[in-house]
């Protein structure tokens, strides 16, 4: 949201963050480091997919790439994020807590159980 709309965030503010140091691993590694972004950006999308269509292994997978997202946030270094955005990213995150907590202690979490044929 702050690409699309530039003005959100000061450019006395834009211009301290620049000057932040990336993180080590990004620059020392940066195929390594593409694989795990890429690896964990599949993994979302197919356990997303999976979640629509109640497939059994998207609840794991889901948990599986929530830690995963975990982990590796505190290796991306500082972020900067206008005010709208962080509401975007809050209510993203809530709202697809909400998806694991529905699919896994609620009764449609038995569409997710089916017997292998």
């Amino acid at each position: 949201m702050d690409n699309l709309f530039p003005s959100l965030v000061s450019a006395s503010l834009k211009a301290t963050y620049e000057k932040e140091n990336v993180p080590s691993l990004f620059t020392s590694y940066p195929w390594a480091t593409l694989v795990i972004v890429g690896l964990v950006a599949v993994g979302a999308l197919a356990s997303t997919i999976g979640m629509f269509f109640f497939q059994r292994w998207a609840r794991f997978l889901s948990l599986v790439i929530v830690f995963a997202t975990l982990i590796l946030a505190p290796l991306t270094g500082a972020q900067l994020l206008s005010g709208a955005s962080y509401s975007f990213y809050f209510l993203s995150t809530t709202i697809w807590g909400a998806v694991l907590a529905i699919a896994y202690f609620t009764p449609l979490s038995q569409r997710f159980v089916k017997e292998c044929r």
